[in-house]
């Protein structure tokens, strides 16, 4: 069962979807569009290991040497 707010969310996501690509997609197509885009929105944001981050400043600070 989907909630109001949740509805809402997805009628508003289809609306967006279909003016900026136009193309009219159904509950079940946003619904996995809409997933996809939370799924990548926080493999890109998620906090980096300390470990790279470190090895970076490593390399950043040979490369200026």
């Amino acid at each position: 069962m989907v909630s109001k707010a949740q509805e809402d969310a997805l009628q508003k996501f289809k609306a967006l979807y279909e003016k900026k690509v136009g193309v009219v997609l159904t509950d079940q197509g946003a619904l996995e569009h809409f997933t996809k885009l939370i799924e990548l929105t926080r493999a890109v944001y998620r906090p980096l290991p300390r470990s790279y981050v470190e090895e970076m400043r490593r390399l950043a600070l040979l490369n200026n040497e």
